[in-house]
């Protein structure tokens, strides 16, 4: 498998709680940090995802046992309600959806992108490498096509939100909420991939790192 594209940028050093991911407590969990994590519950949209990753490091670095953090694998959709309902204490939440937890009551008490990896791509659109081979013209439109829109989701918000109540099943009032980086470089880049590949050694047991050039489609790096 191979990285083509970025699907939002590359991380801002900086950005308001509701936008990228977060780390988002219950109301009522007691939780204003990742030092809280121990022994607690954590929805994240996958076992091993790269906001899983990101959540055990956050935690390690406050001094706890990431692997006594209590996982548990659910679309991010899901994730507000379970939240406001206290079946799970945290929660890694993404963009659109965290505004709608902020609306039930939970709060944001981290962001681990913005802590790790500022000024890197590390949400990617992978493909295999025999479709590279296969239909290299179709790779290379989708790889421009990404930069393209978030180029115009970028210069034409109030367009591109609409979209999130078309295409996402978001309320109009969680939408208009919704925000994104207007200001991030959509390029891909190599340096999320090396960020990334450390803390999958150190919590998702990866033993043999493969090396990161070998891991992008060296012609989505020019774009």
């Amino acid at each position: 498998m191979v990285a083509v594209a970025t699907p939002d940028g590359q991380q801002a050093a900086q950005e308001a709680p509701e936008m990228g991911n977060a780390l988002v407590a219950g109301p009522d969990s007691g939780i204003t940090g990742p030092a809280d994590l121990g022994g607690r519950t954590l929805a994240v949209i996958g076992l091993s995802s790269l906001n899983t990753l990101a959540a055990q490091e956050l935690a390690a670095r406050a001094g706890v046992d990431a692997a006594s953090i209590q996982l548990v694998q659910m679309p991010f959709g899901q994730m507000p309600a379970a939240l406001a309902a206290g079946d799970v204490d945290a929660a890694v939440v993404q963009s659109p959806f965290i505004a709608e937890a902020l609306a039930d009551g939970s709060t944001v008490v981290a962001k681990p992108n913005v802590e790790l990896f500022a000024d890197e791509a590390v949400g990617l659109f992978l493909t295999s490498e025999s479709t590279v081979n296969r239909d290299e013209p179709t790779v290379r439109g989708f790889a421009q096509a990404m930069v393209e829109s978030q180029e115009y989701a970028a210069a034409n918000v109030p367009a591109a939100q609409a979209t999130l109540v078309d295409r996402l099943g978001l309320t109009p009032e969680a939408a208009a909420a919704a925000t994104w980086c207007t200001t991030c470089d959509p390029a891909l880049d190599t340096e999320g991939l090396t960020t990334v590949q450390d803390l999958m050694v150190r919590f998702a047991g990866l033993d043999d790192p493969a090396p990161v050039d070998e891991a992008v489609w060296a012609e989505a790096l020019t774009y």
